[in-house]
């Protein structure tokens, strides 16, 4: 992508500690450089809380096994 600029991903959940943070993960080990991939909220109350712990497990499943 030589003098693009890499285009831009957004994931959004509720509470932006489990799906979002993961698949943003996903997609950022995925895409590489070629996006800016970050990941949101749409709701406050969760924020300080810990990931659900499956979803703690599935992120230290290796990216290039995800298939």
């Amino acid at each position: 992508m030589t003098g693009e600029r890499p285009r831009r991903v957004l994931v959004i959940c509720k509470g932006n500690i489990c799906r979002s943070p993961t698949a943003a993960a996903m997609l950022a080990a995925r895409l590489g450089d070629r996006a800016e991939v970050r990941s949101a909220g749409t709701h406050g109350r969760y924020a300080g809380e810990p990931a659900h712990p499956l979803m703690i497990a599935v992120r230290r499943y290796p990216a290039d096994r995800a298939g």
